[in-house]
Formats: structure tokens, C-alpha cells, sequence
């Protein structure tokens, strides 16, 4: 490796998604966030892959019962260390937000929420048969293509953590990026990736605006994903009031997370030649503006 092909891996959120319809929101936030911070890239010497996990879906969207119990059922972790993204803190008004935000990321709340929209949600984290039929799906995807760097959205970091949690002994990422995750919630997912503990070359950054819903403003644990840097950030710094990215629920939009620059900065040096450290890496990010 040097600065030559970075292999890069999407991986999407909830709902129906086709190829094409989602990873441009992906490429576009991080076009953005390497403009804005004045940073080279050449996306031609980066390998940009998706992976789709849809077709097993396909069938859920109209699902109404579900099979089993939720899979986390433990007592709340105590609030992990954050770092603060300080190119787009907006004070009072955020920290307020956030706070409410929060107090509805408890168990009961969460479950909720999810049965109100996100069927195929509840049936992965329900369904032990389906949710073995997506990691399968995904983990040849990640297998077929080790990737140097991982991005995933929403739901799609979920995925993407149990789907490492099997292969991750098999391929090589240097960097994995969960934006707006609800790895953090608490009644939902015991998804966890306790084998960072023991792979020190990876880095896990985790991005979160506070007043993302589906974050319940948490960050993810110490003791579930040991080493992972979470990172808050305000996404509607960034939301236009018209054009791309601009609506309801800016917050938690891909193309607002990425703009950043957090991730950009980190791919901008993985591009570079000598190829970094884990610890050059994490030191970027730490002293990232």
C-alpha cells in the first residue's frame, strides 16, 4: 500500500435502496468535505465499491409480526468519551436539542419509534434467520473486495459491525467510519465489535450529531467497541435551506455527516505516500479542526 488505489466500501441505511440511488449522497459529502478543507484527492485512484443487503429485504416493508425478542436487554453503558468537531458547533441551541434527543434514546422509546416506520429494522434485529441471511450477503461482499476504508450509514453500521465481527480475521481495513448510528441505543442491537480490543492498526471513528434521532444522541460504549472515537458533529452547519441536502431531517443525512472534515482529512492522508499509521491516523483526526 502508498498512494496508490484506496479501496473504499458504502454501505447503506434502512429502506428500499437501489444501486445508483444512494452512494452519489456518500461521494458528494466527501467531495464537499475535501473542497472545503482544501485537501488533494484523486478519486481515480480510489476504488469505490457498495454494498447492498436490499434484495434479502425486499419482502419486509409490509411485514407487520415479527419472530423472537429484541437481542439487548443489558442495563446502559455510562456515556462514552466524545470528541467535539469544532468547524461547526452552534452553542446553546444544539446542546438543548441534543439533551431532548437523549431522552428519548431510552429502550422503550427507541422500540417505538422503530415499529412506527422501519419494518426491516425490527425484523433484523428480531429475526435471527434473516439477520444470519444479511451478514452472509454483505460479508461476501466485504470479503470479495477488502476494503481499505469503510463508510456506513445508519442502519448500515449495524450491519456492517456484525458482519465484521465474523470476518473481520479475513480482511484488512485501516478505517471505519459509522455515521449516524444507532449502535449506540440501548433495547435494540447487541451488536458489538469487542475484536477491536485486540486490532490496534484499525481506526474507528464514529460520527453523531446530538440532535440526530437515530443516534439517541449516544455515542457508542467503551466496553462494546473498545478504541472507537466518537466525534459529534452539527449537520445542519452544513443543511442548505434549498437544493441538495436541504428538508426535514437534516441531521441525520449522509451527505451532511461526511462533509466534515474528519473523514476527508483521514482519506486525504491514507492517499498520501508513506501510507499511515494507526496512530498517525488517529492523531489527525484528534487535531482535525
Amino acid at each position: 500500500r502508498g498512494a496508490q488505489v484506496v479501496r473504499m466500501l458504502l454501505v447503506h441505511g434502512a429502506g428500499p435502496r437501489t444501486p445508483g440511488t444512494w452512494e452519489d449522497d456518500f461521494t458528494e459529502g466527501l467531495r464537499r468535505g475535501l473542497t472545503l478543507a482544501g485537501l488533494p484527492f484523486e478519486w481515480d485512484d480510489c476504488a469505490v465499491r457498495s454494498a447492498d443487503y436490499s434484495e434479502v429485504l425486499s419482502d419486509l416493508w409490509s411485514w407487520q409480526q415479527f419472530v423472537g425478542d429484541t437481542t439487548d436487554t443489558d442495563e446502559p453503558e455510562p456515556d462514552p468519551p466524545v470528541l467535539r468537531c469544532n468547524c461547526c458547533t452552534q452553542g446553546w441551541g444544539w446542546e438543548q436539542i441534543g439533551g431532548l434527543v437523549r431522552g428519548i434514546g431510552t429502550p422503550g422509546w427507541t422500540k417505538r419509534l422503530v415499529e412506527l416506520g422501519f419494518d426491516d429494522i425490527v425484523a433484523y434485529a428480531e429475526n435471527a434467520t434473516l439477520r444470519r441471511e444479511v451478514v452472509h450477503r454483505v460479508s461476501q461482499q466485504v470479503l470479495d473486495f477488502d476494503p481499505d476504508v469503510v463508510i456506513a450509514h445508519s442502519f448500515g453500521a449495524v450491519i456492517i459491525t456484525d458482519v465484521l465481527s465474523e470476518v473481520i480475521d479475513r480482511v484488512s481495513p485501516t478505517m471505519i467510519v459509522t455515521a449516524g448510528a444507532p449502535l449506540g441505543r440501548e433495547g435494540l442491537f447487541s451488536s458489538s465489535a469487542e475484536w477491536l480490543a485486540n486490532r490496534p492498526d484499525v481506526v474507528w471513528l464514529n460520527l453523531l450529531d446530538p440532535s440526530d434521532v437515530v443516534t439517541g444522541g449516544r455515542g457508542l460504549g467503551v466496553s462494546r467497541f473498545p478504541g472507537a472515537m466518537n466525534i459529534e458533529v452539527d449537520n445542519n452547519f452544513y443543511a442548505p435551506i434549498v437544493g441538495r441536502g436541504s428538508g426535514l431531517n437534516s441531521e441525520h443525512k449522509v451527505i451532511h455527516y461526511l462533509t466534515h472534515p474528519v473523514t476527508p482529512r483521514a482519506l486525504a492522508r491514507m492517499q498520501a505516500a508513506p501510507y499511515p499509521t494507526s496512530h498517525q491516523l488517529r492523531d489527525l483526526v484528534i487535531t482535525a479542526p
